[in-house]
């Protein structure tokens, strides 16, 4: 009787869903279902919490949001579902969880399908309810994101206490974010803050293109809004791709895409895109047909200078020829390529953009050419760099010795190579600072890392640790390679011929000491940690034997 109850209650109810975009790409990474056809949602809910029947009803207004989303899910199964949860299900007598899990598994969908957003808007009892109701979800293995972020009762208190997998930043951060300064200033931080605890941000409300411009290029990972789609019942209007949506403001189809063209439109939005995306566009060929302005000026070079040119004027000496046939086979075969691209600019300095590349067809499916879309990330490349580079050497540091020791063991172990992981100490440092001064030891530090980083392959790295210590990781082919290089590098740094008259009568300049383990791809898969507590071992031997000495051993279980 309950349970007819409830159907009756949602009867003439109804779902509509906006789409959430990835903003990498324009792909379709969501939808949200809306409630629809009901006079006052606030009221209703708030009516069916006082009549205890809260949960019930929730539960199938769940099973009718994933009813009437499945049959674009079959065409789609990457998309997911964001479904409005009212965090005062838990008070209901009859609340029990898994009951989801139970309905998903009826239609065959994964728990991961689905997305729980809990509003900030109505006030936790405390901040204990809350984790309850945020785990209660996150235990059964669904994410959890908090809508309307920055309006509610707890803001930050909620990002630190809880673990959610999203964050929505609410509509009144996102309206005019572009002439406001104070609100590009809170959004920017809380974008900060959500990446540092691995938790992506969405930008709800988005309504111009403006808004949709600050939005990328304020970090914000995700995003939804009237200008990407307004919300529809009507599920054979919603796409798998969304970024062409700019076409409804420019008057023209992105197959179409030509700027030079577009530009005397008088259309604003389409003297927007010109300042500030950068964009080409190019023949079947890849000659350039149209650039936009932020194009040049990022490039630094005038657009008679590139039309008719090929994107070859801009290309990075240093990428590999394998990255740009991976890239010219993606979208010759039709698919959208994406990704970042180091460029060239004309006075020789290299930029970043992440780019967007779409394949153009006529009607009859003939190929027209290319469209690239961009955003600078050169500040965010460099930043990138700062982070896992040591500020005296040059060299990498330990954040990248740590991050890369796991990458590089299964490297190993796809290639079929060997791996040696090597400590290096400079022996009676400290002796040499107090003797010849910090900025002669900085000059040394700088001078033996640069030595040892030119003795080095693509197959190697090398990072400082700490103070005078470094750590070698090494692909090897054998036992004997890996040793030869750990001497001609020791023999190598004597040989700068950096006088240390208290090297403790080892030598007349500075050396080094060495401990080296050597791992055959059998043993790669023992813990990491053993690793370097072997070699950092072997380093303690190496000093305490008296020094330029190498302690290297083969590892086995």
């Amino acid at each position: 009787m309950l349970y007819q109850l409830y159907r009756d209650a949602v009867k003439n109810l109804d779902f509509a869903y906006q789409p959430i975009i990835d903003f990498r790409n324009g792909k379709a990474f969501a939808f949200e279902a809306l409630l629809r056809n009901c006079e006052d949602i606030d009221v209703f809910f708030d009516n069916a919490y006082n009549n205890k029947t809260l949960f019930g009803i929730d539960i199938e207004l769940r099973k009718k949001a994933v009813l009437k989303l499945l049959p674009f899910y079959e065409e789609n199964p990457d998309i997911l579902l964001f479904y409005n949860i009212d965090n005062r299900i838990l008070e209901m007598d009859d609340y029990k969880s898994g009951i989801t899990n139970t309905l998903l598994d009826c239609f065959g969908l994964d728990k991961q399908f689905v997305t729980f957003e809990v509003s900030e808007k109505h006030q936790f009892n405390s901040m204990k309810d809350a984790e309850e109701v945020l785990n209660s979800y996150k235990n059964q293995g669904f994410s959890i994101a908090i809508d309307d972020f920055g309006t509610g009762y707890s803001g930050l208190k909620m990002l630190y206490h809880l673990s959610p997998d999203f964050i929505k930043i609410d509509r009144f951060f996102i309206s005019d974010i572009v002439n406001d300064y104070k609100k590009k200033l809170f959004v920017a931080n809380v974008i900060n803050i959500a990446h540092e605890l691995n938790i992506k941000v969405i930008a709800e409300g988005i309504e111009t293109l403006e808004e949709y411009i600050a939005c990328v290029e304020i970090g914000c990972d995700l995003g939804q809004g009237y200008f990407i789609q307004r919300p529809t019942q009507n599920i054979e209007e919603l796409k798998d791709f969304y970024f062409i949506n700019y076409k409804k403001f420019y008057d023209f189809k992105i197959t179409d895409f030509n700027l030079n063209n577009v530009y005397y439109t008088s259309n604003n939005y389409l003297e927007l895109i010109d300042k500030y995306i950068i964009a080409s566009a190019t023949d079947s060929k890849g000659r350039i047909t149209s650039i936009s302005q932020a194009f040049c000026n990022l490039s630094g070079y005038e657009k008679h200078e590139l039309l008719g040119k090929y994107h070859s004027v801009v290309k990075n000496p240093q990428n590999s020829k394998k990255f740009f046939s991976n890239l010219w086979n993606t979208i010759r075969n039709g698919d959208i390529w994406t990704g970042e691209i180091s460029n060239k600019n004309k006075d020789g300095s290299i930029y970043w953009i992440y780019a967007t590349i779409i394949p153009n067809y006529s009607s009859d499916k003939k190929l027209l050419g290319f469209t690239s879309l961009g955003q600078n990330i050169t500040e965010k490349k460099y930043l990138e760099k700062v982070v896992i580079t040591d500020y005296l050497t040059g060299i990498y540091n330990k954040k990248y010795f740590e991050e890369n020791l796991i990458k590089f063991i299964e490297k190993a172990i796809k290639f079929d190579f060997s791996l040696t992981l090597a400590f290096i100490d400079i022996d009676n440092f400290k002796l040499y600072n107090d003797t010849y001064g910090h900025n002669n030891a900085d000059k040394a530090l700088i001078k033996i890392a640069q030595c040892v980083q030119n003795l080095c392959t693509k197959n190697d790295i090398l990072c400082r640790i700490g103070g005078e210590e470094f750590a070698l990781i090494s692909l090897n082919k054998n036992q004997i390679s890996s040793k030869d290089f750990l001497v001609n590098m020791c023999d190598s740094v004597e040989n700068l011929k950096i006088k240390h008259e208290k090297n403790q009568n080892i030598s007349s300049f500075i050396t080094i000491s060495c401990g080296a383990i050597f791992i055959k791809k059998e043993n790669l898969n023992m813990d990491s940690e053993i690793f370097i507590q072997l070699a950092d071992n072997l380093l303690y031997k190496a000093k305490k034997n008296g020094k330029n000495k190498i302690f290297f051993e083969e590892i086995s279980k």
